[in-house]
């Protein structure tokens, strides 16, 4: 049996985490953020001067101005990840043994290789945490475990994240405090 790619399974867990909240058969309404109304609600009541429900481009630049935003998703940002580098050129650095540049037939073997021996890496540590019955798949109990276990971590960090970066003590990371959050991050090698 072939083992899934690592972002494949990642995308995996992440569905995984997402189904039960899909099939909640009464969905709460969606509520405004802690701060009161809706991010798209405050913008359009502080910055559509024509009043008619939607920003153009000069309002969208003055509401830019105003928050000190920067122009365009990527303004500001150094690339796909952390070090400002894709995937591609990642594999490069760390693959193209010759340094011309390509990956030729015998280095993208080694990188196939390094993948498949992360993916067997991650696949046994997740079976020695969550296979409890030990026949080598995770049954539904033993995946619900992991869903829960993915979903503390994930709650505790956020957590952490607010207690280190919430300056306004609000209880939640404005747009300022993301990015200071975002900055230490890539200040730590991390994305």
């Amino acid at each position: 049996m072939r083992i899934p790619t690592l972002p494949l399974a990642a995308a995996g867990l992440l569905v995984a985490l997402a189904l039960p909240a899909a099939r909640a058969e009464d969905p709460a309404p969606a509520e405004p953020g802690p701060r009161g109304k809706g991010l798209k609600a405050r913008l359009l009541e502080r910055f559509d001067t024509n009043q008619d429900g939607r920003l153009d481009e000069a309002e969208r630049a003055a509401a830019r101005q105003a928050l000190g935003e920067p122009r365009g998703r990527a303004a500001g940002r150094r690339g796909p990840d952390a070090r400002g580098k894709g995937l591609k050129a990642r594999l490069r650095e760390r693959f193209d043994t010759n340094q011309d540049g390509r990956l030729d037939e015998a280095e993208r073997a080694a990188a196939r290789e390094a993948a498949e021996a992360a993916r067997g890496a991650l696949k046994g540590a997740l079976l020695a945490r969550f296979d409890t019955d030990r026949d080598g798949t995770l049954a539904a109990a033993e995946r619900e475990a992991l869903r829960a276990d993915l979903r503390a971590r994930a709650e505790a960090l956020h957590r952490r994240a607010v207690e280190l970066f919430d300056a306004d003590g609000d209880g939640a990371l404005s747009g300022p405090e993301r990015r200071a959050l975002a900055r230490a991050r890539r200040a730590a090698g991390r994305r």
